[in-house]
């Protein structure tokens, strides 16, 4: 679970709600009127009761809105209904929509929003990792489940920004169920990270999750909002409101587990229950989007708000030059003092009013303190874009580590063949990606870190190129970080040029050069250790027949059939090599003259019995052949040289004495 920590801007809120009560009290201590009758307001949810209106829950029951005189009921939403057009209609005053709500006010609709609760959209597009689809390009002429434009923005906008049309895939109705993803009934759902993808895991079905940021389409999530008629005419009450709901929110991260025991018993009920976990996995993904170790809650920034217009713009979903203005609502600074001049003496509004300009002057400094903030949380959100767009255009993962731990993000985790998504590796445990890292970092010598490794994965196996740094500190724990890429394609290159530098193009054997190369070594070898081994110089019989005969094209057939069938006659570590034109020569390791005559008479009689077969044309072939070995030469003076100057002698006395002829010894 990620720690919630208050922002200045929190603390700030807090001193205002002090001042605030002490007004209050006050006002009560010295009223001789009784209260009035709370204001009762009705709020829209977009969905079903959750962890994802905890604020509003914690607002409720720990009396944040009683304390502002406001008496709020919740309606939670569902398959099919709009908050939006319930808060346009005046069936409810407030409500909770996502991205779809900017581009209502766009196209015309009377809505304010008043605070961003995610500081990030939690809209992905939902694929099992088993189905092939990587990325928006892959899902030309699938299945995908979502809704229109009213209700899933985000989504609509993703495909179009690969020009993708409903023309271009098969659109299912959205039912915000992933079961029919996990079933295999469709490809694609759009979904909430913070939701469906429990259901998936639970049912140990590995998804893959595509995100909008990673095509710069980076949007606020849930928002607050209302009717501009409700902000025209009841400016206190819509402040009133989103002061006590964002309290709400301050709250129910500080006391998540207290918040979630309360849904399971009064809020989570048909047509869904949740689970302890899935509430608990909720809201550490909400923590993700939300932010509020860096970001106060309900932070709105109208450059984020005017990036979204031209997102819009660009895929063509509104025209250019559009008003924001009346969109994003302004609360009004201070307080209404003309109550509190009436109630109170002179002598209590001097003591207010230097406890006002006071703490004034320190919520002034707090709001400079904000503004450097966002505009370093703006460099922040961008760099981070930059990266992320980075490692999607050039295929790469990234990873960092931090002591022991390892993180890896979801293309690195592919490459890794770990898990499906981001994931943490504990290093001090046992593991094939532990024990990789761990050595890879302590070979280095320096603070760059690369290697190549070999990866087997369920999915297929692959070349991983590992490139980092470290970071280097002192009386710390160690620090690295770098990127992960799939390398595959370069080392199937380079065994490609070693098989083409080493093998002869037509009958695909050895090469001559290659063959004499390791001919050299064992010979050296042979005179140090006394290690026996064979040599076979063989030529086709009246080869020249064949081509004046049946052509070249059939020539060629016929080496290609005789170093086959040489090939399999022979034992698989013997090395079998086309000599030049109709010659081949065979290295028999271990072997003397004999045993190598016997394996060549086992070929000869296979020839005897095997035609060849061309084109047009089917013959039989025969071989003359001069066989020598190492213990025929001296030690002193064994060479390859000197082997294939006897094998060669021998195979011209066999072709002089009648050929098709195996000959072992130089008698005539």
């Amino acid at each position: 679970m990620v720690k919630y920590i208050p922002t200045l801007s929190g603390l700030s809120h807090i001193i205002r709600r002090i001042l605030f009560a002490v007004f209050a009290a006050a006002a009560c201590l010295s009223s001789t009127s009784t209260f009035s009758a709370p204001q009762v307001i009705n709020v829209q949810l977009h969905w079903y009761h959750q962890f994802e209106y905890a604020g509003f829950y914690a607002a409720i029951e720990r009396g944040f809105y009683a304390a502002e005189g406001l008496e709020v009921q919740l309606h939670p939403g569902g398959l099919g209904l709009s908050s939006i057009d319930r808060v346009v209609k005046g069936e409810a005053q407030y409500g909770v929509a996502s991205s779809e709500l900017l581009l209502a006010y766009l196209q015309g609709k009377p809505v304010v929003a008043l605070a961003p609760i995610f500081q990030h959209s939690a809209t992905v597009l939902l694929t099992r990792a088993d189905s092939g689809i990587r990325d928006l390009s892959d899902m030309a002429g699938k299945r995908i489940e979502m809704g229109g434009l009213s209700t899933d923005a985000e989504a609509n906008a993703m495909l179009q920004s690969q020009d993708l049309t409903a023309d271009d895939f098969v659109l299912i109705p959205t039912t915000y169920n992933p079961q029919g993803l996990i079933e295999g009934n469709t490809d694609v759902v759009s979904a909430y990270i913070t939701n469906q993808p429990y259901y998936m895991l639970r049912q140990g079905v590995q998804y893959r999750a595509i995100r909008p940021q990673a095509y710069g389409i980076d949007f606020y999530g849930d928002t607050l909002f209302t009717s501009s008629a409700v902000v025209k005419e009841k400016p206190q009450q819509a402040e009133a409101f989103m002061r006590a709901t964002l309290q709400g929110w301050e709250y129910a991260f500080e006391h998540s587990d207290e918040i979630i025991e309360l849904i399971l018993k009064k809020y989570s009920t048909n047509p869904i229950n949740h689970s302890r976990g899935h509430l608990e996995y909720e809201r550490d993904q909400m923590l993700k989007l939300m932010m509020p170790e860096f970001v106060s809650i309900g932070h709105s920034n109208d450059m984020r708000w005017q990036a979204m217009v031209d997102t819009f713009v660009t895929l063509g979903l509104v025209e250019p030059g559009l008003d924001l203005s009346d969109f994003v609502y302004k609360a009004e600074n201070g307080f209404d003092w003309g109550h509190i001049y009436i109630r109170f003496g002179a002598g209590v509004t001097l003591v207010l009013l230097i406890l006002v300009s006071t703490l004034v002057h320190f919520n002034h400094r707090l709001q400079n303190e904000i503004s450097l903030r966002g505009r370093a949380e703006e460099k922040h959100l961008d760099s981070e874009q930059r990266l992320s767009l980075a490692l999607w255009g050039g295929n790469m993962g990234c990873w960092d580590l931090c002591g022991t731990i390892l993180h890896l993000d979801a293309r690195g985790a592919d490459l890794l063949g770990v898990a499906e998504g981001a994931v943490d590796i504990d290093l001090s445990n046992d593991g094939v990606v532990a024990d990789l890292f761990t050595c890879l970092l302590e070979d280095a010598d320096d603070e760059e870190v690369k290697a190549e490794r070999f990866i087997k994965r369920s999915s297929g196996d692959l070349w991983v190129l590992i490139r980092g740094k470290r970071l280097l500190q002192e009386s710390r724990e160690p620090r690295a970080y770098g990127t992960l890429s799939d390398v595959s394609s370069d080392h199937a290159y380079q065994e490609k040029l070693i098989k083409l530098s080493i093998t002869d193009p037509l009958t695909g054997l050895l090469n001559r050069r290659y063959f004499f190369d390791r001919l050299l070594q064992c010979c050296s070898q042979s005179k140090r250790d006394g290690n026996l081994i064979s040599l076979a110089l063989l030529d086709i019989d009246y080869f020249k027949r064949v081509n004046d005969s049946y052509g070249h094209l059939a020539g060629d057939e016929t080496l290609l059939q005789f170093a086959s069938m040489l090939k399999q006659d022979c034992r698989p570590y013997d090395l079998v090599a086309r000599y030049g034109g109709e010659e081949f020569i065979v290295l028999f390791f271990g072997m003397d003259k004999r045993q190598a005559s016997n394996v060549l008479e086992r070929y000869q009689r296979h020839l005897k019995t095997t035609q060849i077969v061309t084109e047009n044309q089917r013959f039989y072939c025969t071989f003359s052949c001069g066989i020598t070995d190492s213990s025929e030469i001296p030690r002193q003076i064994l060479d390859c040289n000197e082997m294939v100057k006897l094998a060669d002698h021998r195979l011209y006395y066999g072709k002089e004495h009648g050929r098709n002829r195996i000959v072992v010894t130089d008698a005539a």
